[in-house]
């Protein structure tokens, strides 16, 4: 999945916290939101975050997306071919709205207000309400890809 951002340049949190790397290409973290949590990839460059979750078919987990501060970022579903769910994470680390993504489609889904942070979620998981917490925690591995 493409974002299109505000900002020419986007650092994301992650990029110098050595988080481990799968075969995907990505690291994974420990993340919760609200009832939600496990080991999920985690876009820590842009050229991660441009990747997202386009292309992936099936996916398995969800994937947080996770910039260095608060922005426009807007996502789409161009070459994606799974239905995908998403929650806009805004100030003090909570749910501010959530998205829904149609396959292969280009229209562009806007947060509410800045955000620092977005969760993608295959469209078969339930996507936490506004006010659920997001969490971020220690560097774990994953088997089985995105």
């Amino acid at each position: 999945m493409r974002r299109l951002i505000a900002a020419a340049t986007v650092s994301v949190l992650l990029a110098a916290a050595g988080a481990a790397r799968a075969s995907d290409g990505f690291p994974y973290r420990q993340v919760s939101l609200g009832a939600t949590a496990g080991c999920w990839p985690v876009a820590t460059t842009l050229a991660l975050q441009d990747q997202g979750l386009m292309g992936v078919a099936h996916p398995t987990r969800p994937m947080l997306f996770l910039f260095r501060s608060a922005g426009p970022y807007a996502f789409w579903m161009e070459n994606t071919p799974a239905p995908l769910n998403g929650a806009w994470i805004g100030a003090g680390r909570t749910v501010i709205g959530r998205w829904h993504g149609i396959p292969n489609t280009t229209t562009s889904h806007a947060p509410p207000m800045p955000v620092s942070a977005v969760v993608e979620y295959p469209a078969r998981w339930r996507v936490p309400a506004d006010g659920a917490r997001l969490a971020v925690g220690a560097r774990c591995s994953s088997t089985g890809g995105l």
